[in-house]
């Protein structure tokens, strides 16, 4: 590889890793609502979708400590995306509106879910878009394609039909 090119790629990293580190903020902040919002849909149909989101946001808050620390080299990212485990949702379209009564007492906290996930996904795609990195734009593509899913359930939970206002 030529050494302008190692040259590039190297700055490229460090600047990824100094944009991711406030990308952590979106996820820690992501797994708190949704913890907030565990106990008050539990016994729901609600209950699985919300572990989920638990769940991806807690590996995307590992994936994004890893490559700022480097633990996870910028050109080893998309080996390490391969290992992230895949957690499915139920077809989403399969996904029940919360009942009333459990709006009444959480959509504030679904709403400030709502739009952390418009935010999270504006910065990755964002980040997708100006990156020149194959594997960090992977990544990239990776974490905006799991915020838009993020999104949508939120939306189904709340009885909102599709929203591309993004």
């Amino acid at each position: 590889m030529n050494i302008f090119i190692r040259i590039r790629n190297r700055i490229n990293c460090r600047i990824i890793r100094w944009l991711l580190k406030s990308a952590v903020v979106f996820e820690v902040d992501s797994y708190k609502l949704y913890t907030a919002v565990k106990d008050a849909v539990k016994g729901t149909s609600a209950a699985l979708e919300i572990e989920i989101l638990l769940r991806e946001e807690k590996t995307h808050e590992k994936l994004i400590k890893d490559i700022v620390t480097g633990r996870i080299d910028c050109s080893g990212i998309k080996t390490s995306l391969k290992k992230i485990p895949r957690i499915h949702f139920k077809s989403i379209k399969a996904i029940e509106p919360l009942g009333e009564d459990v709006l009444k007492r959480i959509g504030f906290r679904l709403n400030d879910a709502v739009k952390q996930e418009k935010d999270s996904f504006r910065f990755y795609s964002n980040l997708y878009r100006i990156s020149t990195m194959r594997s960090v734009k992977e990544a990239f593509r990776f974490l905006a394609g799991q915020e838009a899913v993020h999104l949508l359930v939120l939306q189904k939970l709340m009885g909102i039909k599709d929203d591309n206002s993004g």
